[in-house]
């Protein structure tokens, strides 16, 4: 989950817990050296996230403003 989920034109790109899209590569058409390869890439990008503290400031305020949307739905 990330905050354009909740609010229109915020940043250019999400903010993301892992900082990678774990959807893709698509590992399916990958031989081995290049899975290890991905592997090996998106953990790196997962260390070195360089959103996970902004992440981490934000999302109490996301939980907080999903509680609030959810008294409004109900």
């Amino acid at each position: 989950m990330s905050l354009p989920h909740f609010q229109e034109n915020v940043g250019d790109e999400p903010i993301s817990q892992l900082g990678v899209d774990l959807s893709t590569p698509d590992f399916s058409k990958m031989d081995a050296d290049e899975k290890s390869a991905a592997v090996k890439s998106l953990a790196n990008s997962i260390v070195n996230n360089p959103n996970k503290d902004l992440y981490n400031k934000l999302r109490p305020l996301i939980e907080k403003e999903l509680v609030e949307y959810e008294k409004l739905v109900n």
